[in-house]
C-alpha cells in the first residue's frame, strides 16, 4: 500500500503573465542590494505569453507526490464559484482527491497573477487571499484519516496560529512525520513557533526566509548554518535550506551536505520551492537516502523551472 501524505495549504486560481517588457532597478542598502521591477506610469504592456492555471503550496505539492505513486491527500477551502469548481474538476482529472477541499459560500476562491520575467528569471506575485483567510483546519472530520507524513505549507489569515496548534496536535497524536514549509507569516513571527520543532521531521526554508528567520528568533549574526544549528536545538529532526542558483543545503545532527544546481535556461520560477520540497520528501520516502531526495528535489525544480505553469513538467516516480 502507497504511503499516505496529507498536504495542507493554499489552493487558487493563478495567471502568469510573461513579459520582458520591465525594467530590473537595484538599490543598495549598507552591505545588501534589493531588486525591484518597475514599469513607466500610464504604460500599456502587452503578452503573448499567458498561462492560466491553479496553484498554492497544497496543489502544487499534491501534485508531485500523485506523479512520484504516493497517496496524496489535499486539505484547503475554495469559493462556491466558477473558480472554485473548476479547481475541483482540475484535481478529478489529475486523479487526486478533492474529499478535503471544503466550499465556502462567504468569499470567493483565492487568486494570484503572477507576473513573470524570463530573462530576468525573477517573479512576482500578487494575491488575493479570498476564502483561505476562513480556512479552519478544526473544520475537517479526519478521525478516519490515516497517514505517514504531514505537509504543511504556508498559511494566511487570522486563524493561523489556531491553525499551526491544531496541526501539530493533530501530528502529535496520530504521530504522524511532519515536513514544515512555513510561510512568511509563520516566518516573520517565528519565535511563537519555535515550540512545535521537537515535532518536525523536515523543516525547508530558501535563504531569504532563512534571514527572516534567524531576526525573527533574535539569532544575532547571521549565517546559514548558525541558524541550522539553532533550529537543531530547537528539536527539528533535519533541516533544509534552498539557496537558488547556490544550490541547497541540508543539515542534521549529524551529517551537512551541499547539493549545486546547473546553470539552465530559466522559463518561469513560479512553483520552484514547492518542486523542490515534495519532489524531496518524496524521494526520501520513497528510498530512505537523503543524498538522492535532494538531488531528486533539484532536479524536480529544475523540471518545473523550464516549464510554464507552478507543477508543468514535475518528475514521476520513473525518473528517480
Amino acid at each position: 500500500m502507497p504511503k499516505k501524505i496529507i498536504c495542507i495549504g493554499s489552493v487558487l486560481q493563478e495567471i502568469i503573465y510573461n513579459t520582458d517588457n520591465a525594467d530590473i532597478l537595484t538599490k543598495y542598502q549598507g552591505k545588501g542590494k534589493n531588486k525591484y521591477i518597475a514599469f513607466d506610469f500610464g504604460s500599456k504592456i502587452s503578452s503573448n505569453n499567458v498561462w492560466r492555471s491553479f496553484g498554492g503550496g497544497a496543489m502544487n505539492s499534491a501534485v508531485t507526490i500523485k506523479s512520484m505513486g504516493l497517496s496524496v491527500m489535499p486539505i484547503s477551502i475554495i469559493g462556491d464559484d466558477l473558480m472554485g469548481h473548476a479547481i475541483k474538476r482540475y484535481l478529478s482529472k489529475l486523479g487526486i482527491s478533492s474529499k478535503y477541499i471544503s466550499i465556502s459560500k462567504n468569499n470567493s476562491t483565492a487568486f494570484s497573477f503572477v507576473l513573470n520575467l524570463p530573462k530576468a528569471a525573477e517573479h512576482i506575485i500578487l494575491v488575493s487571499q479570498g476564502v483561505l483567510n476562513d480556512f479552519k483546519f478544526s473544520d475537517y472530520n479526519l478521525k478516519r484519516e490515516k497517514a505517514d507524513w504531514l505537509y504543511l505549507s504556508s498559511l494566511r489569515g487570522a486563524y493561523t496560529d489556531f491553525n499551526i496548534r491544531s496541526i501539530f496536535n493533530f501530528a502529535r497524536v496520530r504521530s504522524i512525520n511532519v515536513f514544515w514549509n512555513p510561510g512568511q507569516q509563520q516566518i516573520d513571527n517565528f519565535i511563537k513557533y519555535v515550540k512545535y520543532l521537537n515535532q518536525v521531521e523536515v523543516l525547508s526554508i530558501n535563504s531569504t526566509e532563512a534571514r527572516d528567520m534567524a531576526k525573527s528568533i533574535k539569532l544575532g549574526a547571521f549565517s546559514i548554518s548558525k541558524l541550522a544549528s539553532k533550529l537543531l536545538d530547537y528539536g527539528c529532526k533535519r533541516v533544509v535550506i534552498t539557496e537558488g542558483n547556490k544550490g541547497v543545503s541540508y543539515f542534521d545532527n549529524v551529517n551537512k551536505f551541499k547539493q549545486n544546481t546547473k546553470k539552465i535556461n530559466v522559463i518561469n520560477t513560479t512553483g520552484a520551492g514547492d518542486a523542490f520540497n515534495a519532489g524531496f520528501l518524496s524521494a526520501y520516502i520513497h528510498k530512505g537516502d537523503i543524498k538522492l531526495a535532494l538531488e531528486f528535489g533539484m532536479r524536480n525544480s529544475v523540471a518545473v523551472l523550464q516549464t510554464i505553469g507552478a507543477h508543468e513538467g514535475v518528475l514521476k516516480k520513473k525518473d528517480l
